[in-house]
C-alpha cells in the first residue's frame, strides 16, 4: 500500500472512530435514561459495562496512532469494528426499553 494512500486511510478511519465515539455516547446517554428508570443500579452497571468498551476503542485507536504506517492501520481497524458492535448493541438495548427506535446514521 502506498505511503499515501496509508496516510489517507488511517486519517479517514481515526476521524470514523471520534465520530462512532460521538454516537455511543449519544446512545449510550438514551440507553442509561432508559435502564435507570427501572433500576438504577442497573444503569451503573450498563455504564461500567459501556465505559470499558470505550477505554478499549480508545486504547485500539492509540495503539494505532502510536505505530508506524501500515502496521498502525490493524488496531485501527479492530477499533471500528469494536465501534459498530457497541453502537449496535446500545442501539438494541435502546430499542428493547423503549418503543422510539434511535436512528444513527452509518459512518
Amino acid at each position: 500500500m502506498a505511503t499515501s494512500e496509508a496516510s489517507k486511510k488511517f486519517k479517514f478511519m481515526c476521524d470514523e472512530i471520534e465520530g462512532y465515539l460521538f454516537d455511543i455516547r449519544r446512545a449510550m446517554d438514551i440507553y442509561e435514561g432508559l435502564v435507570r428508570r427501572e433500576s438504577p443500579e442497573s444503569a451503573i452497571e450498563v455504564r461500567k459495562q459501556f465505559d470499558a468498551v470505550i477505554q478499549r476503542i480508545n486504547a485500539l485507536r492509540d495503539a494505532g496512532r502510536s505505530m508506524e504506517l501500515p502496521e498502525g492501520l490493524e488496531p485501527l481497524k479492530e477499533s471500528v469494528a469494536l465501534c459498530k458492535d457497541a453502537l449496535k448493541r446500545v442501539k438494541v438495548g435502546v430499542n428493547q426499553f423503549s418503543q422510539t427506535e434511535i436512528h444513527v446514521e452509518p459512518h
